[in-house]
């Protein structure tokens, strides 16, 4: 079971929590480039079934599309706040060249990507 979003963001005001770099929408179609914002992945489900992943890459702020339906390369898991892991790691080949792993919500660094490089904002 999964709060609603609206609970958890207020959550993590009013507890004066950090938020999770990213928390889980469930939507019905594929959003576009302009509806996918920052801080989120938009979940994509048809007839009840998982499809995509939609987020914005936390190096360069492209739209990154992951499959998730039922024979793909990735598994999403999300916990009751909303806070998606994915395995295994998402590796950017084109684009912005980006290599992490999603765990409850954060964006940890491959050990492939450069010391001390900082990714918008997010350090390794």
């Amino acid at each position: 079971m999964m709060l609603p979003l609206a609970v958890v963001e207020w959550l993590y005001r009013v507890l004066r929590r950090t938020r999770p770099r990213l928390l889980v929408s469930d939507v019905s179609e594929t959003p576009t480039e302009a509806d996918v914002l920052d801080g989120m992945l938009y979940r994509e489900v048809r007839e009840r079934r998982v499809k995509w992943g939609h987020f914005r890459s936390p190096q360069c702020g492209k739209s990154v599309q992951i499959g998730l339906a039922q024979n793909s390369d990735w598994r999403l898991r999300v916990d009751m706040l909303r806070r998606p892991t994915i395995s295994p790691s998402i590796w950017q080949t084109g684009g912005c060249g980006a290599h992490f792993f999603v765990r409850k919500g954060e964006i940890q660094w491959s050990h492939s990507m450069s010391d001390g490089l900082v990714h918008r904002g997010y350090r390794r």
